[in-house]
């Protein structure tokens, strides 16, 4: 998806639930522009349908 793991696990999780309010911990400033970034990285459909599918 051209992005890291744990920015496309953020992005997935904020599009699980508008109301969620995820707090990952960060150490550096590169670590928390990734952080912020996963709130606009687009995910296409069938790739949140396959990491759903990972759980069930």
């Amino acid at each position: 998806m051209g992005a890291p793991p744990q920015q496309v696990a953020l992005a997935r999780l904020l599009r699980r639930s508008p109301t969620s309010v995820l707090i990952p911990g960060t150490c550096s400033v590169a670590h928390l522009r990734e952080n912020v970034a996963a709130a606009a990285l687009e995910l296409p459909a069938d790739a949140l349908a396959e990491r759903d599918g990972i759980a069930a």
